[in-house]
């Protein structure tokens, strides 16, 4: 080997080490709850470091020395939870840990089948908005996840499955807009939702079953539903959701928006007419005008 080779050999044994002492180093900084990107230079690690100590504020909103050290666990349980994650089978990633609190981004692209993979994770109290554009299945996907207040707008284009999607999410306040124009299975989607106030949108072209998804949703009045009678059924039972439309005048447009403006005309189309179930309170709400609209669209109400 000539002087020449042997020195082009250092340097590059000498980058392959520098490589992996920042990659340790990063690691390190990871696991005591600070983010380090991939990217970043050596420059930025000092002050990364400092960033360790920065939980203290907690102290000063009255926090125990014990809480900050358990946050800071889970911090850096998060960081470690990145180093795991198996796009091959994903339902196994975190499936029903009780301490995660949060969790890291990873590319999740490549998965086709989101079902339970945060199954029961009832101290989950935020998500990053993965990528879910490939999955078909959503199934059980957050159930169980009873301390989650929001999710963010998943890409569910693809999915076909919803069942049992949000069940148990007690602590949820609002469900973002969601293209759910593929989904055959809606059965207990958000049941027992105790704390949902609003469902910005969800589409029912395909849906053919959807029995108990508002049920115990109790605080669920916004509710906005497209394509009401494009599916197959025959039945359409709503009169879970309680109180839909109760409590304010936007409460009641998605109502109407829901039942009329969206829904289809199953009259001028030449189909069936179908039955669309609602609760006393919620059916209350309709003019005998509206009632006379959504029954001339080819629809019943019960």
């Amino acid at each position: 080997m000539t002087k020449i080779e042997q020195l082009r050999k250092t340097i590059a044994d000498n980058l392959t080490l520098l490589s992996n002492t920042k990659k340790n180093i990063q690691r390190a900084i990871r696991h005591k709850g600070v983010n380090v990107g991939n990217d970043e230079p050596f420059s930025s690690y000092p002050v990364k470091i400092d960033a360790i100590e920065e939980l203290g504020f907690l102290a000063g909103l009255g926090y125990s020395a014990e809480f900050i050290a358990l946050f800071k666990e889970r911090i850096s349980l998060a960081f470690s939870l990145e180093e795991t994650f198996d796009e091959k089978s994903p339902s196994t990633w975190v499936s029903q840990n009780t301490d995660v609190l949060f969790l890291p981004f990873v590319d999740m692209s490549a998965v086709t089948s989101m079902s339970r993979v945060f199954y029961n994770c009832s101290s989950l109290i935020a998500v990053p908005l993965y990528d879910t554009s490939n999955s078909v299945d959503m199934s059980h996907t957050f159930s169980g996840c009873s301390s989650l207040q929001f999710i963010p707008s998943f890409d569910v284009s693809k999915s076909e499955n919803m069942a049992y999607s949000f069940s148990g999410c007690s602590s949820l306040l609002v469900i973002d807009q969601l293209d759910t124009s593929r989904v055959t299975n809606m059965a207990f989607m958000c049941y027992n939702c105790g704390s949902l106030q609003k469902i910005e949108s969800i589409d029912v072209s395909c849906v053919t079953a959807m029995s108990y998804a508002f049920y115990g949703c109790s605080k669920l009045l916004f509710l906005l539903i497209k394509n009401i009678g494009k599916s197959s059924l025959s039945t359409i039972d709503l009169s879970t959701a309680a109180n839909w439309g109760a409590g304010s005048a936007e409460n009641r447009q998605s109502l109407i928006d829901s039942l009329i403006t969206y829904s289809l005309d199953r009259a001028a189309a030449g189909l069936s007419a179908s039955v669309i179930k609602l609760s006393s309170e919620t059916k209350a709400l309709l003019t005998d005008e509206e009632i006379a609209q959504i029954t001339d669209k080819g629809f019943s109400i019960a």
